[in-house]
Order: C-alpha cells, then structure tokens, then sequence
C-alpha cells in the first residue's frame, strides 16, 4: 500500500473491503480524493459499457444529499420524511409512512408532497449525471431534482421524465434520457403517490409497464444501483429474479453505492452479481470522471465517410447520430479469425464476406448487374428494387456479397441496421447532403418498410435506389405498404448442385463436414433441394435427414434449452429480429443461458444485432423453424406454453390503444 500521506497525488488502489472502508473515512476531506475504491481489473469492462451508453441507475432517496426544496430546506432523506408526515399528523413516532400518507388530505398531499417536491435543487450528484450517456434512469423518488440537473448547457442528453402511469417507450435515441418516475413525480400529482405496502404491491402489477420492465432489465442489464437499500422493499422485488446465472458476461460490472455496507450487504451482492463500492454516489462518480475524462458520443461517425462524400458537410453529431441507424459499407480487408458461426448458420456479417466464407452464387452476379444498370442509367423513374426468394436460400449472404463488392467498385452504400424506427428528419438530411447517387439497402424488408418508406418521402432528390430483401411469402404485405410507389422485382435462383457441391466443400475445407471428402460430391444432389441453412446443418450432420437430426436435437437437450430455443424460434418467426434477451432471460431458467449461445451447443442462439446484442435467434433460423414445427406436431402444448409465457413478459412493452 502506497503512502497515503504522501504529497504527490498519485491514486492508490485498495481492495473493496471493511478495513480499507474504515482507512477511507479516517483520512482527511483533502486526501480521500487519492483513494480510488473500483477495483482496477473492472476499469476496463466497465469503461466499454459506459461509453457506449449502455449503464442504467436505479436512484433512490441517498443520492438527493445536498439536494433542496424549493423552501430552501435539505431534501428528505431516509427516515425523515416519515418523522415530517408523522408529527403533522400527531401520530405516534414510530407510525409508519404509509400510516402517515395515509391520513393525509388532499390539501395536505398538495402542499406537503406536490407543492414542497416542486422545483427542487439538485444535489453534487445529479449534477454530475449530464457528464455521462445512461440508457435509462429508475427512481424512487418523487421530486424533480433530476431533472433540473439536466437543465445545464453542458448536459450530453436532454431529460424525458416519465410518470409511473405513462405508456412503456423503448429508449431508443441516445441524446434523450428517459427518467422513469416508479412512486410518481410532482409533476404529475394526477398519477397519484406509492406509499403504502398495498400500493407497493400494486405497482408490482401488470398495470405499471415500468416496473416490469425494470424487473426484466435489472436481472440481467448491467446497472448502478444507488441511495437505497437493499433492503427496500422495492429493489427486494426486483432483485428477486437477479442471480449469477441470470446477469449477462458480455457487459460491464453491475454496482451497488453503499458508504455503510456491513457482512449481510456483501453476501448479498454476491448474491445478485453486483459489485459493492463502499463509498457514496457522488464519491462513485467523481471516480468515473477521473478514470474516463474523454467521454465521446456513443456511437461514432459511419466508417469511410468524409467530407468528399457530401456537397456541403453534416454537423458530427448529426452524422455520428444517423450511424445509429445505417452504417457506411467499406469493402476493406480483415485478420483471420475464430468465429466460424457463419458457416454453422449465424447471418453473416461483411466480416464473413471479406474473409471469403461464402461460395459463388449464380444470383449474385446477376443482382450485381441490375443494380449496376439502374445506377448508371440516367433516369430515375423507379427508386425501389425488391429482392425476393424463399426462406433459406441464402437471400441475406448474396445481398451482403452484393454490397460488399460494389462497395469495392466505389457506389456509396449505406446499409439499415436499427432494430426500432429510424430519425426520419435526421437520416433525410443526411442523404440530401451527399453529393452524387447513393444506395439504401434494408434486409427483413417488411419489418422496416413503413419507415423506409416515409425517409424515401423526405428524402428530396431521385438519383438513389432503394434494396429491400425479403422472403417470398411476406411480399405481398411490402406491396402493400409501397402501394402507389413505383418498384421493381428481382428473383433470386434456388440453391443449385453445384452451390451444394461448393458449400460442402468450403465446410471441408475447414474441418466441418462430417463424411469424408470423396463422398460429398455424391451427397450434394440430396441436399440441393433443401434450404441452403438447413444444407448446411445437414453436412454437418453427416447428411442425415433434417427430422433425424431435430429428433436426436430434442432428444439429447435438456427442458430449459428447449424452451428457450423455442421462444427464441416462435419470436423471429414473428419478428427477424427476435427476442430480447431481457424477456428470455426472465421468462425461462438461464442457467447455462450463455452457454448456449455458443455455436458447438446442440440448440445454439444467437444474437441477431451483435453491435448491441439486445435480441436472440436460433443461429440456423431454418433450423430452428424446423425444430418449432416438429415441437409443435410431438408437444402442441408446450409450444402454447412458450408462446403464452413470452407473450405474458411482453404485455409491459406493448402500448393499448383505446
């Protein structure tokens, strides 16, 4: 241990225990500030997922110290609002909150609460929040100190509170911060206050969306708990379904801000997969201000764009904001590396195309072709083209090829990558800024195209042409929604013997078939007439027959990973993008949920957005429609019970129009 008396300000670094603790708070006000109590090995996880954005708080009554009302008194905190409500209304001391909330008038909930937790001071804490992105803030408290703190100009995002009543909204632009309101905010007195146990349990109910939510997000998202206890009954709930099996490894440490921890709120943090930092909030985040000074937008500008690219140059928020929603396609070169998912079945990614991992299809030629004849032709009369197919030939891997190489020929390619609605105005803008033609491509088309089609209304220039890749039997919804927009078809060809002789080979080649080499090619007329994803499970199957192999599947795999293979199969049919891992995680066991997200796994998952890794899909979606399908002529009933259980957990994110 470093000499804490020493005059350089050097930062030491201490264990997180109760004797380091105890150190800490003997050591004067102007040399706490060497003492940095996260432990250094979690820097580095945890500095990943702030900046991106990613971090969540659950704030409670704690981190208002320093805080006022608008009378100019401290803000409440603990204990003393039950002592203020109590003695108003001559109860005995040790009444209780919910007793004293419940004898009041509704002149006095006006003044005492409405009126008193109006227009309230920040405290040092919430003043530091606006230095950093959050995903979402949940709070306990009532007043509106949090939201005065991001009244500064300075702040990175703008505060968008919610009541406890308002309608669940996915927090999905960066720059605005949701702050949900759990026991109501004075600045929505009509919603009413939680005081009582009964309304404790009440708010618990499928009426409030956002304590759902919050219970499916905080047993597995990672987050800064802070000013309250372990022992609120609020955070007991929500913690119940929080374990070490449950929290997610592929995102930074979870923390509770504790500065009087004792034995039992350690164990309980081990419990619960959070890391306990003995200190205070606005210790915690001074900490965070120390260790990442450079605190850029989440998101950064599209790869390979510059100011070439556009007749008169984009704000960099603006442009680092639309990469949210469509990234710039860069033919560049990649290093070798592991992940042979794509091979097994995973969607590929343009890293899979640069790497060569795909085989010569006959479609991609000719799609190749068409683009570059609409692109070079001097009118502009059609700004849609439509790539349809069966599901399962490879639609997704022959569009990626396609773009990658036109990339490399030099056409400006943007690619649609969100999951939610896209900034109309914003990613309008943009296109109307570049200098030349331009191609929009969105694959899974039809869960996109009122979107794409309202942007293709703002954008106001016709030289550009719209992709959108879609199977087959969900056409005839986008002719729908592009009703009275002209459009043009293109066909992919169906999985030939040669692509089959081709795709065996190239699983060969790097060790995953099953037969030895000198029998493929005989194998390669039977699996031509099946889906190119379901051809490649089956190679890797020793060509045996798709019902012999989902038999052995389900079989061999235990109930948990069958249910949660099902739910995530039963979403993408509904949805491409799947099942958000929140949903899964609480609606079925996760024991060994990461484990299956492994491609050797006999069920495997994956992720269908690898950025975020929000949703999850079967990683053969052919495969595990096919599984769907048998599971639902063996066991109807279970499949009505994994669709019951996913649609009960997404009732809170559904909004009800009346």
């Amino acid at each position: 241990m470093k000499d804490c008396s020493a005059s350089v300000a050097t930062p030491v670094y201490l264990p997180l225990n109760m004797c380091t603790l105890r150190l800490y708070r003997r050591l004067p006000a102007t040399r706490k500030v060497l003492i940095v109590a996260i432990p250094a090995n979690l820097l580095g996880d945890l500095r990943e997922t702030l900046l991106a954005g990613r971090y969540s708080l659950f704030l409670g009554a704690g981190v208002n110290v320093g805080g006022k009302l608008s009378s100019g008194k401290d803000l409440p905190l603990g204990d003393q609002l039950r002592q203020q409500l109590v003695a108003l209304k001559g109860l005995k001391s040790n009444s209780s909150l919910a007793r004293a909330y419940g004898q009041l008038t509704q002149p006095e909930k006006d003044q005492y609460l409405t009126d008193a937790f109006s227009n309230c001071t920040p405290s040092p804490a919430l003043l530091k929040l606006p230095h950093f992105f959050w995903h979402r803030v949940y709070t306990l408290n009532i007043d509106d100190a949090l939201e005065a703190s991001y009244k500064v100009k300075s702040s990175l995002q703008t505060a968008d509170p919610r009541g406890r009543l308002a309608p669940y909204v996915e927090a999905s632009d960066i720059t605005c911060l949701q702050i949900a309101h759990i026991h109501g905010w004075s600045q929505r007195p009509e919603d009413g206050y939680i005081f009582s146990l009964a309304e404790y349990a009440g708010s618990m109910g499928p009426g409030n969306p956002w304590v759902n939510v919050l219970a499916h997000t905080l047993a597995t998202e990672p987050f800064v708990i802070a000013g309250t206890s372990l022992e609120e009954p609020d955070l007991e709930y929500f913690l119940s379904g929080r374990s070490v099996h449950s929290v997610r490894t592929d995102r930074g440490p979870s923390f509770l801000i504790e500065p009087f921890p004792d034995a039992a709120t350690e164990k309980e943090c081990a419990r619960h997969g959070l890391v306990l930092y003995s200190g205070t909030f606005d210790e915690f985040l001074s900490e965070l201000l120390t260790n990442f000074p450079d605190r850029p937008l989440p998101i950064s500008a599209p790869s390979g764009l510059s100011k070439d690219h556009f007749a008169t140059n984009p704000k960099t928020k603006d442009l680092a904001l639309f990469s949210r929603d469509f990234s710039f396609v860069v033919a560049h070169q990649v290093q070798e590396n592991a992940d042979l998912g794509f091979l097994v079945g995973r969607a590929p990614s343009l890293e899979d195309i640069a790497l060569g991992r795909d085989i010569p299809r006959k479609s991609t030629l000719a799609l190749k072709s068409e683009i570059r004849r609409r692109m070079s032709g001097k009118s502009w009369d059609v700004n849609f083209l439509l790539i349809d197919e069966n599901a399962g030939t490879g639609k997704s891997t022959v569009l990626r090829r396609a773009l990658f190489d036109l990339a490399a020929e030099g056409f400006s390619i943007f690619d649609y990558r969100s999951i939610s609605t896209p900034d109309i105005d914003l990613c309008a803008k943009i296109f109307n800024l570049l200098k030349g033609p331009f191609i929009i491509s969105c694959d899974d088309f039809a869960d996109h195209v009122p979107a794409i089609v309202e942007l293709y209304k703002n954008i106001n220039r016709n030289d550009f042409l719209i992709l959108g890749c879609e199977r087959a039997y969900r056409m005839n919804y986008v002719l729908q929604t592009l009703a009275g927009n002209a459009r043009a078809t293109f066909t992919l060809s169906a999985f030939n013997v040669e692509e089959a002789k081709l795709l065996a080979q190239k699983l060969d080649d790097v060790g995953l078939a099953s037969i030895p080499a000198k029998y493929i090619d005989m194998h390669a007329q039977d699996v031509s007439h099946d889906p190119i994803a379901l051809a490649v499970c089956r190679i890797l199957n020793n060509f045996r027959s798709a019902e012999d192999i989902i038999r052995s599947l389900l079989k061999d795999a235990d109930s948990a990973r069958i249910q949660r293979y099902l739910a995530s199969a039963v979403a993408s049919y509904c949805y491409r993008a799947g099942l958000r891992y929140d949903i899964l995680s609480s609606a079925f066991d996760p024991v060994d949920l990461q484990r299956q997200f492994s491609s050797r796994d006999m069920l495997p998952l994956a992720y269908s957005n690898e950025g975020q890794r929000d949703y999850v899909v079967p990683l053969n979606p052919i495969l595990g429609e096919q599984v769907l399908r048998r599971v639902q002529e063996l066991d109807p009933s279970l499949v009505f019970d994994v669709y019951c259980a996913v649609g009960s957990y997404l009732s809170s994110y559904v909004i009800v129009k009346r």
